[in-house]
């Protein structure tokens, strides 16, 4: 049976083909592919603001199918308001719904979106308080779906890292130096694999942390081996990250700074240790033993849940 709700990506890799493989969803990239000739006309039109009316150009096939749809997700990928306004002047009774994967930095690009009418949700209910949005909570899937090219993930019952951290930058270098130095110190392992920030100059003691981007499913191998995963927030998020995720879905323990998580269902002192907060010994907490995560929570984070709340109004949106 077909679905009747499109969700549009930036591109299709593994969260978009798990996303398709649920079933509930048909899944497609906004922006058709491009090539060396038409990438500079296509940031060109963009950044010029040329020939506004025909950025459609660009769309991929999922606009000569608009018809099938009653509800259209754009998640998190969009650069202005051309893709609301083609599918509201085209199908104005499909429901557009804009939801924001990650922490809102342009809040005149997001008074923009609020003035076409849509629905915007968000994973931060802090930002849905400040903006007066709607809230839906961070999701991860009991399947996921790889690309071809991705190799299978490692499985492993074997132990190698004590803790893990492999992700961008993005100014958490000098706290993630300073747990390398206090864990290493007391016998703790820290795996840490950073991207660089663009422009950034690093000293020589960050370099041998520094990783070019991995493909997820290398990230995953690389978690079958940490007892914990380390999750470092920026400063203002209260939605829980992915790490939180893969720590909820592959059973390991989450060592984070976020205060939020204290206040959430998904809080199990048993394997959450809060940064700045926890007055447990982090050595001992590290080492002792992991517990399963309980199964209603897996349940409220699937992405089958998430979809729910999208037409669920009775559906326990909080999640707190």
């Amino acid at each position: 049976m077909a679905s009747d709700t499109l969700i549009l990506l930036g591109g299709i890799d593994w969260l978009g083909k798990s996303m398709q493989a649920s079933g509930l969803v048909d899944v497609a990239s906004v922006y058709k592919p491009r090539t060396k000739l038409t990438k500079p006309l296509f940031k060109l039109q963009y950044h010029m603001k040329l020939l506004y009316c025909y950025r459609y150009i660009w769309y991929d096939d999922w606009k000569n199918r608009l018809s099938r749809y009653r509800t259209v997700i754009l998640f998190d990928v969009f650069e202005d308001l051309d893709i609301i306004k083609y599918i509201q002047e085209r199908f104005p009774k499909i429901r557009i719904i804009v939801y924001y994967y990650n922490q809102i930095h342009d809040c005149s690009f997001l008074h923009r979106i609020l003035s076409t009418g849509i629905e915007v949700w968000s994973f931060d209910h802090r930002d849905c308080k400040e903006y007066n949005l709607r809230y839906n909570l961070q999701f991860y899937f009991r399947d996921i779906v790889f690309t071809k090219e991705y190799p299978k993930i490692i499985n492993s019952k074997d132990v190698v890292f004590d803790l893990i951290f492999i992700g961008k930058d993005k100014g958490r270098m000098p706290l993630l130096m300073k747990l390398n130095e206090y864990l290493g110190k007391r016998g703790i392992t820290l795996f840490l694999g950073i991207c660089p920030d663009k422009k950034t100059r690093y000293p020589r003691k960050y370099k041998p942390f520094l990783i070019k981007h991995i493909p997820y499913s290398h990230y995953l191998g690389y978690l079958q081996y940490s007892r914990c995963v380390l999750d470092i927030v920026q400063e203002g998020q209260a939605g829980l990250t992915l790490r939180v995720m893969e720590a909820l879905f592959y059973n390991k323990k989450i060592i984070t700074n976020n205060l939020v998580i204290q206040d959430m269902k998904i809080y199990d002192k048993r394997n959450v240790y809060i940064l700045g907060a926890d007055e447990r010994n982090l050595i001992e907490f590290i080492k002792e033993p992991k517990y399963k995560w309980d199964k209603e929570i897996k349940n409220r984070y699937t992405f089958e849940a998430w979809m729910n709340r999208f037409f669920d109004n009775k559906s326990d949106i909080e999640g707190l």
